[in-house]
């Protein structure tokens, strides 16, 4: 985690000076100094000390413009001296407290070294023209304050833990669910993540190109979708190019290491994992078919469900519920099996006797996309076939059980 520079490292310029080969000034000059004046936020001031309270006031009512506040003070990153064209870090400016500070929009970065900038020949006078005295003399010197980095660059250390489904993928697979060590950034997720033919070519247009909208509140577990155009037949990327898919044949899933955290450092090494392929599952879900393995009353034994076809993980976490018979959904954890063929619950408090119902909010798919009474496929040659018995008989699942 990024943390801001310690004001210890520069308290005064006298110590700043030392440690970073500060510009001589002349007695009785401003000074530049460095100071974590708000660490709860994680960013900080870098400041000019010691103007004469008439061009404080002058700087108060000038109204400049940014461009303005960052020719008299400017802060780049490394050993980069004035002049080098490298971009100043962005900021803002403020005159508080008889000084002149700049903060900038993000905490600047422990592990490089930064260098402040100060022209005093930018500072507004009240008699453009008119020669310095002896007391002004500091106004025709840039002055430069070195601030060196308080830490080393930080080593990566986020991996890649799982992907989900582990083994083998469906010729009609929707989703795959990529698993890390620590949250991610957001962007540039397509970039990195490529599918792999069983000859080492990469699959072209395998995956919808959406980066946002797919993490988890973690930002722990990316969601990677596959162009479901492709996957779902009778719509014309289908027709024109296929599913990405084909059963029988072996495919790679690569994430390369360039992938960045949350804290702007690539992945601890890049990542590979090859799946076989299976027949397409083209019926909905049937909750008839699952198999409750009940628990004994008075216990907090877990019930068991177990489904006949991996369902997509995911939504099983967050749609599988249990009811007493007063309607109250239970307290308790749910666990989804790492095949996601079955499912647990255990009650936070012991099971009584009496009726309860298992139930799971329409939203459930396994991991095709078919859903209780609605198959995410369409068929062009039974246009109104909605499964095994030709229509749709039930939209949720609903299976009550009961303890004696």
């Amino acid at each position: 985690m990024r943390v801001p520079l310690l004001a210890a490292a520069v308290l005064m310029m006298a110590a700043a000076c030392a440690v970073s080969a500060c510009t001589a000034t002349p007695s009785g000059a401003p000074t530049l100094r460095v100071a974590a004046s708000a660490p709860s936020a994680g960013v900080d001031d870098v400041m000019i000390a010691g103007l004469p309270g008439d061009v404080l006031a002058d700087l108060s009512r000038a109204g400049w413009t940014p461009a303005q506040w960052q020719a008299l003070l400017w802060v780049t990153a490394g050993k980069a001296e004035a002049g080098t064209g490298l971009p100043p870090v962005a900021g803002t400016y403020r005159v508080d407290g008889g000084e002149v500070h700049f903060r900038p929009a993000f905490p600047l970065d422990p592990g490089l070294s930064h260098l402040a900038h100060f022209d005093p020949a930018r500072l507004p006078r009240h008699q453009a023209g008119t020669a310095l005295s002896t007391g002004d003399a500091w106004r025709q010197a840039p002055m430069e304050l070195r601030i060196p980095a308080t830490r080393t660059a930080a080593v990566p250390s986020t991996r890649v833990d799982a992907v989900v489904p582990a083994d083998t993928l469906l010729e009609n697979q929707l989703r795959l669910y990529i698993h890390f060590s620590a949250p991610m950034g957001t962007r540039g997720v397509q970039e990195h993540v490529r599918l792999l033919d069983e000859r080492g070519g990469v699959v072209e247009g395998a995956f919808l190109p959406l980066d946002l909208g797919l993490w988890d509140r973690a930002r722990r577990r990316y969601t990677l979708l596959f162009d479901p155009g492709r996957v779902k037949r009778g719509i014309l990327p289908h027709m024109q190019r296929g599913r990405p898919l084909r059963a029988g044949r072996r495919y790679t899933l690569e994430i390369d290491r360039d992938w960045q955290d949350g804290e702007g450092l690539p992945l601890a090494a890049s990542f590979r994992r090859s799946f076989t392929v299976s027949p397409a599952v083209l019926e909905p879900l049937v909750p008839a078919d699952w198999r409750l393995i009940l628990p004994a009353r008075g216990t907090r034994t877990a019930l068991t469900v177990q489904f006949p076809r991996a369902l997509d993980p995911a939504l099983v976490e967050r749609t599988l519920f249990v009811q007493d018979a007063a309607g109250h959904v239970l307290d308790g954890d749910g666990r989804v099996e790492p095949t996601a063929l079955g499912w647990t619950f255990t009650p936070a408090v012991a099971w009584t006797a009496g009726a309860y119902l298992l139930g799971a909010s329409p939203e459930l798919e396994d991991q095709a996309g078919n859903r209780v009474g609605r198959p995410f496929d369409f068929d062009p040659a039974h246009p109104g076939r909605a499964g095994r018995d030709g229509h749709r008989t039930q939209t949720e699942a609903r299976l009550p059980f009961t303890l004696r």
